[in-house]
C-alpha cells in the first residue's frame, strides 16, 4: 500500500513518558512511522538517541551511494 503511495510520509517524533503524570519525564525516546498525508499507520518503531544515530548514519552512507553517477553500489 504504501510504496506506490506519492503521499507517503516519514514522522520523526520525539517522545517522553511519564507515569504517574507528576513524575519526573523518563528517557526521551524518538518514533519513526512510516504513513501517508492523510492516513496514520501502525507501522513505526521508538527508538533510543543512539539507535537514532545509527539509523541516520546508515542513511546518509545509502544516500552517498544512490549519489554515485550511475546509482549503483560499489
Amino acid at each position: 500500500m504504501l510504496k506506490d503511495d506519492p503521499a507517503m510520509v516519514v514522522k520523526v517524533i520525539l517522545k517522553s513518558w511519564t507515569h504517574p503524570l507528576d513524575a519526573e519525564a523518563g528517557p526521551g525516546l524518538i518514533e519513526l512511522q512510516l504513513a501517508t498525508t492523510e492516513y496514520n499507520t501502525d507501522l513505526y518503531v521508538e527508538i533510543t538517541p543512539g539507535q537514532a544515530r545509527a539509523v541516520a548514519a546508515a542513511l546518509l552512507e545509502l544516500a552517498a551511494t544512490a549519489e554515485r553517477a550511475d546509482g549503483r553500489p560499489g
